[in-house]
């Protein structure tokens, strides 16, 4: 008992009582700290759970509300599946949308407007002319130069063309002076009908072929380089509505493409081995009768077309709600 008179030892109880408290005041101050912030950052629905049971009424599975005991009493812990919520507020964080305003490159249009047409082809044009340095927040890569990993030819039959061919590391440049001339809408579908003319494309690329063109067998791998001009393309995109997060988009079904070529320049490398003389009769003999050559490439070029637009539009419609686009979509 003596020691506990001693002055010196009381003075160092008080002491510690006093970091202890503080350290109490602190703990509590870093925990109210991130509950203030999971709060705020929670969407209503995870607010509103938080106030009941831990069950959101009508709300999807994957939101739950887990209630854990600890020193301060029960704390809701979210728990996401997918956590989409929190990945389309920060897409649209940088995209600047902030949920209440019009993305930068986006041009609302609305079905009541009489001149909804020419509205929706402003928008479609305005869209292209903005992703054509690409858009990373939806992972929509640069336009131009547009890079496709590998193109396929299986072209058989008894037509004018026969071929097996192979098209890598391709590069296509010019995307970005596509001119849209019209953009419906099918209000009843929101099926998209895009008129679109592209005047001119270079397609680079590291190509191998075996096969027949015309009445020419023909045989090579080498660079190759080909320069449509005059591309007149009309694209209908099937669309159907979905809810994500109470958040309506629009979801691709199926693209499909049509489109016409005023002129065809093309020159292949390295055919039959490098024998010059024949490789430039050749190339000189397709370039004379490209118009046989692209009609029967035609359909592997829509395709591929198609597979392109299809890729950009679901990018942007996975991360722009649907009202974007449609004011008043019902």
């Amino acid at each position: 008992m003596g020691i506990l008179r001693n002055a010196a030892f009381r003075k160092s109880l008080k002491y510690l009582a006093m970091v202890w408290d503080a350290a109490g005041f602190i703990s509590l101050m870093i925990s109210s700290a991130f509950w203030f912030r999971n709060w705020f950052m929670a969407s209503p629905a995870d607010r509103a759970a938080e106030a009941g049971d831990g069950v959101v009424a009508g709300a999807p599975d994957r939101h739950v509300v887990e209630r854990r005991p600890n020193a301060h009493g029960p704390v809701p812990v979210l728990h996401h599946q997918k956590r989409d919520h929190q990945r389309l507020h920060r897409r649209h964080r940088q995209l600047g949308d902030a949920w209440g305003k019009t993305a930068p490159f986006m041009q609302v249009c609305y079905k009541a407007d009489p001149e909804f047409v020419r509205c929706s082809t402003e928008a479609v044009q305005m869209i292209m002319d903005s992703i054509k340095n690409g858009l990373p927040a939806l992972g929509i890569e640069p336009l131009d130069p547009f890079n496709i990993p590998e193109i396929k030819i299986l072209q058989g039959g008894d037509g004018p063309v026969a071929l097996n061919a192979s098209l890598v590391n391709v590069t296509v440049r010019g995307l970005t002076s596509t001119k849209i001339l019209s953009n419906k809408v099918n209000f009843e579908t929101y099926a998209f009908s895009t008129q679109m003319k592209i005047p001119r494309l270079r397609i680079d690329a590291v190509y191998t072929l075996k096969g027949r063109i015309l009445v020419l067998p023909i045989v090579g791998h080498g660079d190759a380089w080909l320069e449509p001009e005059d591309l007149d393309i009309m694209s209908e995109v099937d669309l159907t509505l979905r809810s994500e997060d109470g958040i309506t988009f629009f979801k691709v079904q199926d693209v499909q493409v049509n489109f016409t070529i005023g002129k065809l320049r093309l020159r292949l490398k390295n055919l039959y081995n490098g024998l010059k003389a024949l490789e430039d009769s050749t190339n000189e003999y397709i370039n004379s009768n490209w118009r046989s050559i692209a009609g029967s490439l035609k359909p592997i070029l829509s395709r591929t077309i198609a597979d392109l637009v299809g890729d950009v539009l679901t990018k942007l419609f996975d991360g722009v709600p649907a009202k974007y686009f449609i004011g008043d979509l019902s």
